[in-house]
C-alpha cells in the first residue's frame, strides 16, 4: 500500500483536466443513484459512518472501479482514502478508530462524503 501511495504521488504527469473531468462524471453517477449498502458490511463500518454517509462512499468507490486510467484510478482512490477520515462520525486516528466516541452528534455537522471527496 505504501509503494502504491508513493508511485501515484510521484506521477506528476497525471493530466489535471481528466482527473477533473472524471470527479465530475463521478459527482453526476453518484447523484443519480447511490449504491446501497450491503448487509454484509462488516460492523465496525455501520458504526464510523451513517447511513447516507456510507451509501455515498460506496458510490464513489464503485465508480473508481470503472476508471479505464490507471493514473486516474489511483490518484482518486487515494482521494477516496482520505476523505474516509473526514466523513466518519467517530474519532479517527492512526491505526485507531473509536467506534464508541462520536464526532458528530448529527449529520448537519458531518461533511457529505461526495462534497469532501471534490
Amino acid at each position: 500500500m505504501v509503494c502504491k501511495i508513493a508511485q501515484t504521488k510521484l506521477d506528476w504527469g497525471i493530466s489535471e483536466n481528466g482527473v477533473l473531468r472524471t470527479i465530475s462524471d463521478i459527482r453526476n453517477a453518484c447523484k443519480k443513484k447511490l449504491a446501497a449498502v450491503p448487509p454484509e458490511m462488516p460492523e465496525l463500518v455501520r458504526k464510523c459512518y451513517d447511513f447516507q454517509t456510507l451509501s455515498e462512499l460506496i458510490s464513489i468507490r464503485d465508480e473508481l472501479r470503472s476508471i479505464k486510467s490507471s493514473r486516474i484510478r489511483r490518484f482518486l482512490e487515494l482521494a477516496l482514502i482520505s476523505t474516509l477520515r473526514k466523513v466518519s462520525c467517530v474519532e479517527t486516528g492512526w491505526p485507531y478508530i473509536a467506534p464508541n466516541k462520536p464526532l458528530n452528534k448529527n449529520r448537519e455537522t458531518a461533511p457529505p462524503a461526495l462534497e469532501v471527496f471534490e
